[in-house]
C-alpha cells in the first residue's frame, strides 16, 4: 500500500497563518510607503512656496526688511526679512497638514545688498 501524499489539516492551517501574516505585512508596508510619498509631496510643495517667496523678496534688496503671512489652501507661510552682516537674511516658515499632523518646514536664504543703480548723467 502506498503512503498518502496529501497535506494534513495542521499543515494547511500553519500555511494559511503564514500567508495571512505576509499579506498583512505587505499591506502595512504599502500604507507606510503611501504616507511617506504624501509627506514628500507636501514638503516639495512647501519648498516651492518658499522658493516663490524668496524670488519675490530678493528684488527689494536691503530695503525689504519686514515680514508677513499668507495662506494657500491648506498651506500657510510666514516670512521675515532682516539685515544681516553684509546682506539680507530671509526666513520662510511653511506649515501644512500631512498624515493628520501639522508639519512645519523652515527655509532660510541670504543674499548681498545690491547697491542702487547709478543715476543717469544729465543731458548736455
Amino acid at each position: 500500500m502506498r503512503g498518502s501524499r496529501a497535506f494534513t489539516l495542521v499543515e494547511v492551517a500553519v500555511a494559511t497563518v503564514v500567508l495571512a501574516v505576509g499579506v498583512l505585512a505587505a499591506l502595512a508596508s504599502a500604507r507606510a510607503a503611501q504616507r511617506l510619498a504624501t509627506l514628500g509631496d507636501r514638503v516639495a510643495r512647501a519648498a516651492e512656496v518658499a522658493s516663490s517667496r524668496f524670488e519675490r523678496l530678493r528684488p527689494a534688496g536691503c530695503a525689504g526688511a519686514g515680514g508677513g503671512t499668507a495662506s494657500h489652501g491648506s498651506t500657510a507661510e510666514t516670512w521675515s526679512v532682516a539685515r544681516g552682516p553684509g546682506g539680507v537674511i530671509a526666513d520662510v516658515v511653511v506649515t501644512f497638514v500631512a498624515a493628520d499632523r501639522v508639519r512645519t518646514v523652515r527655509f532660510r536664504e541670504s543674499w548681498p545688498c545690491t547697491p542702487p543703480a547709478p543715476a543717469a548723467p544729465p543731458a548736455p
